[in-house]
């Protein structure tokens, strides 16, 4: 994995406490790569901001994902 990281994700970057947190990626492989995915979590919910090509699906994928996970999503936008 610490070999993989820094081919899949070109930058990252986290804050938070005990109940909330943040984190924001750039991608920098496949074809989203240059995109972005920011992760917001909040007392178990989670919100998913992204942009870049093909957001539309990427969204879709993320949001697909978390749910089959059992994860509360908020919002993927």
């Amino acid at each position: 994995m610490e070999d993989l990281l820094p081919q899949l994700v070109r930058r990252i970057a986290w804050a938070g406490d005990r109940r909330r947190g943040t984190v924001h990626m750039e991608l920098g492989a496949g074809r989203h790569a240059g995109s972005t995915v920011t992760v917001h979590a909040d007392d178990g919910r989670i919100r998913v901001e992204v942009q870049g090509a093909d957001a539309d699906d990427l969204r879709a994928r993320i949001h697909e994902r978390l749910e089959r996970k059992g994860i509360d999503v908020e919002s993927v936008k």
